[in-house]
């Protein structure tokens, strides 16, 4: 609770989302795609009002169908092109350049508000890179993109952190998708239909057959004593003389 009361105090700003860092010197309050990291987290510091209102905001300026910008493109500081130079594209990179991997906490934080009910919304975000998996690179996805239509991919043609946040969502599709279980309700009458079963499995139960030569042989025992009791002479009473 003291962690989180100091990271509100910290971080929290009255324009409804999260500073991109504060130190001694200042708050920084540049919107960025760093604050989703801390809405997807298991353990998030955010309330509820407080998620809906950080994910507003990052649908109002940094959401796009590649992923979330680097930048707001209200700041002055946005640079959505990629140039020639290094120089310009580390720039560019870290100032409006499109980024995949922030989607997965975009997404995680979505499914932990609105539930099932964000699914349609996932899966779009998901059906956007269709083309991109078939054009780029067959079967990958590139580092980023620009951070304005038409979104042109740029960096390494398949980049790990991008493929990996994909897979993410589509794994969080997959288990929201998933029919929710519910153990039946054991009620009196399944309860009594189930012992009415077993007692009739019960008394249909056939009695047990000895086997042939068994029987046969007991048979024969009982017979032989029977006409061996016949046989026997009766014992006969003599007086004795006085």
């Amino acid at each position: 609770a003291k962690i989180q009361k100091s990271f509100i105090e910290k971080f929290w700003l009255e324009d409804g989302y999260l500073a991109d860092y504060v130190n001694d010197y200042e708050v920084n309050k540049y919107r960025r795609a760093n604050m989703l990291v801390a809405c997807g987290l298991d353990y998030t510091m955010l309330n509820e009002e407080q998620l809906m209102d950080t994910l507003a905001v990052v649908r109002r300026h940094l959401l796009t169908p590649r992923g979330v910008r680097s930048l707001s493109p209200h700041n002055p500081f946005y640079e959505p092109s990629y140039g020639e130079d290094q120089h310009s594209q580390d720039l560019a990179s870290r100032n409006g350049s499109t980024w995949v991997w922030p989607l997965m906490f975009y997404t995680k934080a979505c499914f932990a508000i609105a539930g099932e009910r964000f699914l349609p919304s996932a899966e779009e975000l998901l059906s956007g890179f269709e083309t991109e998996i078939q054009t780029s690179c067959i079967g990958s996805v590139s580092e980023c993109f620009e951070g304005d239509p038409p979104f042109r991919a740029h960096g390494c043609l398949s980049q790990a952190a991008s493929v990996g946040g994909l897979l993410f969502i589509s794994d969080m599709i997959s288990e929201w998708e998933k029919p929710a279980k519910k153990p039946a309700k054991t009620t009196k009458a399944t309860k009594a239909a189930k012992a009415e079963v077993v007692e009739a499995k019960v008394e249909e139960k056939p009695a047990k057959k000895c086997a042939a030569k068994k029987c046969a042989a007991k048979a024969t025992e009982e017979k032989t004593v029977e006409v061996a009791e016949e046989a026997k002479p009766k014992r006969k009473c003599v007086r004795k003389k006085k």
